[in-house]
C-alpha cells in the first residue's frame, strides 16, 4: 500500500468504522446489569451466580472533523478536499478510538461478598496530528512553496488482552468496596516519544527539504507498516480497490488467532470502586479503571531519525472518487522513502488510558431511575473530561428504556438511548450515548455502541 494512502486511512478510516474510544460511560447509566461490575467494580448483584459472555463496546471520537468534511465537489463530481476551516493546520486534531471485547466474566455472590474472573481482549489508540499532515496528502506539496510545514504528530495505539480477579465487599450498612488486579498480555504497540517534523519546499527549485526529529517505540507489528498491526479480535482489512481512491476497510473477526494468545510483554492494572448509599434510593459513587502499564520486550524496537533529508518535490493533483479514473500513488511513496530510520531493539513501557468516574443514582419512585456521572480519561499526550445525566424507565416487566445526555470535551448535544431486556434469568441490554450519529455516520465526530448478554442464576 503507498504511503499516501496509509496517511489518509489512520485519520479516515475511523470514521468509517464504529469503534470505541473512550470509555465505559454509556454502560455507567445501565443499573444493576449481571455483569455491571466491568464498569464499576464496587457493584453487588441480586443473584449468587451471575455470567456475560461476549460484551463489546466499541466508540471513536473526534474533536474536529467528520468524513463528510473530506468529501466536496469538483463540478459534479465527489472528490476529496482538505476541510481548512475545520482543522487546525499544525497540532490539536484528537483522534481517539477503543475497543474492548469482554469474552466472559463470572461472579459468584454470597452474602456481603462476591469474586469475579474475567477476561478481555482491547484496542485502545490516541493521536494528536497535525491538519497539514493530511493537507500533504490530499493537495500535494505545490500550495506549500516558500513555506516550512509543521507535521508534528504525537500518539499512542495499544492492542493487549487481559484477565482480571476482582473482590467485592460491602461494609456495613451504607458502603461497598471495589478491588480488581489485571494482568496484562500485549499485542502490539505505537508510542511516540518526538515527533518533530517540518517540510520545506523551496520556491526556486522547488526541491523539498525534510528536517526530522522522531523517536517512535513499536512492537508486535510485523514489518511494521500500518496493514501489519494487530489490532486484536477485531482487525481492520486495508484492501485496495482499482476503483476506489480510499481503499475499503473492513473488520475481520481474527478470533483464533488473538484471543488467548498470550505474549511475553506483559503488565498489571488495577480497577477501583466505592458506593456509598445516602439512603434507600440515593447512591454516590466512584471507580477507576485502567491504572497500569503494559512493558515491551519481546518483538520490541525503537526508531530514530534526526537528520536533515532533501528530495523531488511533487504533487499528487485532485483526488475524485470518479471509479474511470486511475490515480497513481507511487510518486508520494518513492519520495519519502528517502528517509532512513536508525532502528534498535529495545524495551519500552506504556500506560493504560485511565478512566475515572463519579456519579450518583437515584431511585424515583417504582419505575424511574435518575443518574449523572462526571469522567475524566487520561492519555500520555492529553485528556479528555465530560458529564451525562439520563434517566430510564420500567416500561414493561421486562423491558427497560432510558435516554441519557452527554457534554464531552468540545463535542455537545449527544442524546444517547440504552435498552435491557429482561427474559427470566437472560439480560440483553444496547447502549449509544449519539444516537443521531448512528443514523448519520458520515457527519458524526463521536460514535459508540455497546451491546451484551448476561445470566443470573440463584438468590
Amino acid at each position: 500500500m503507498a504511503l499516501n494512502k496509509q496517511l489518509l486511512l489512520c485519520f479516515l478510516v475511523c470514521f468509517t468504522t464504529i469503534t470505541q474510544g473512550q470509555t465505559y460511560l454509556a454502560q455507567q447509566h445501565l443499573g444493576k446489569l449481571f455483569n455491571a461490575q466491568t464498569w464499576n467494580p464496587a457493584t453487588l448483584g441480586e443473584s449468587a451466580w451471575q455470567f456475560s459472555l461476549l460484551n463489546l463496546s466499541s466508540q471513536v471520537y473526534s474533536n474536529k472533523v467528520s468524513l463528510q468534511d473530506f468529501i466536496g465537489r469538483n463540478g459534479t463530481q465527489k472528490s476529496v478536499v482538505y476541510p481548512s476551516e475545520a482543522l487546525n493546520f499544525g497540532q490539536g486534531n484528537y483522534l481517539r478510538t477503543h475497543t474492548a471485547l469482554e469474552t466472559f466474566r463470572l461472579t459468584y455472590q454470597k452474602n456481603k461478598a462476591a469474586f469475579s474472573l474475567h477476561h478481555a481482549s482491547k484496542t485502545s489508540a490516541f493521536v494528536d496530528y497535525s491538519g497539514a499532515l493530511l493537507a500533504l496528502a490530499i493537495r500535494g506539496n505545490s500550495p506549500f512553496v516558500g513555506q516550512s510545514v509543521p507535521f508534528n504528530t504525537d500518539g499512542q495505539l495499544l492492542a493487549y488482552e487481559e484477565i482480571g480477579l476482582g473482590i467485592t465487599l460491602k461494609v456495613g450498612e451504607k458502603w461497598t468496596f471495589g478491588l480488581r488486579p489485571k494482568w496484562l498480555s500485549g499485542h502490539s504497540a505505537l508510542h511516540t516519544r518526538r515527533s518533530q517534523v517540518d517540510l520545506f519546499t523551496s520556491d526556486d527549485v522547488y526541491q523539498l527539504s525534510l528536517e526530522t526529529d522522531l523517536e517512535i517505540d513499536v512492537a508486535g507489528a510485523g514489518n511494521r507498516s500500518v496493514s501489519d498491526f494487530n489490532f486484536g479480535p477485531l482487525d481492520l482489512d486495508f484492501s485496495d480497490s482499482e476503483d476506489a481512491i480510499i481503499p475499503s476497510t473492513n473488520f475481520i473477526a481474527n478470533v483464533e488467532n488473538d484471543l488467548f494468545n498470550f505474549s511475553g510483554n506483559n503488565g498489571w492494572a488495577l480497577d477501583l470502586g466505592v458506593a456509598y448509599a445516602v439512603n434507600d434510593r440515593l447512591q454516590l459513587t466512584v471507580n477507576v479503571l485502567d491504572i497500569g502499564q503494559i512493558n515491551w520486550q519481546s518483538d520490541s524496537e525503537t526508531y530514530t531519525a534526526q537528520e536533515t533529508f532533501a528530495f523531488d518535490g511533487l504533487n499528487l493533483g485532485l483526488l475524485t472518487f470518479d471509479e474511470d479514473e486511475d490515480v497513481q500513488f507511487s510518486n508520494f511513496s518513492d519520495s519519502l522513502d528517502v528517509v532512513q530510520f536508525d532502528r534498535q531493539n529495545s524495551s519500552f513501557s506504556t500506560s493504560l488510558p485511565a478512566q475515572f468516574y463519579a456519579g450518583l443514582d437515584y431511585q424515583l419512585g417504582e419505575k424511574w431511575q435518575l443518574t449523572g456521572r462526571v469522567f475524566y480519561l487520561r492519555y500520555e499526550q492529553g485528556d479528555f473530561s465530560g458529564a451525562s445525566v439520563a434517566a430510564d424507565y420500567q416500561v414493561l416487566p421486562a423491558l427497560r428504556l432510558g435516554t441519557s445526555y452527554t457534554v464531552m470535551n468540545e463535542t455537545a448535544f449527544l442524546l444517547g438511548l440504552h435498552a435491557v431486556w429482561e427474559i427470566g434469568s437472560l439480560q440483553l441490554y444496547a447502549t449509544t450515548s449519539n444516537v443521531l450519529g448512528a443514523f448519520d455516520l458520515a457527519s458524526a465526530r463521536t460514535v459508540d455502541l455497546a451491546v451484551g448478554v448476561a445470566v443470573g442464576l440463584g438468590e
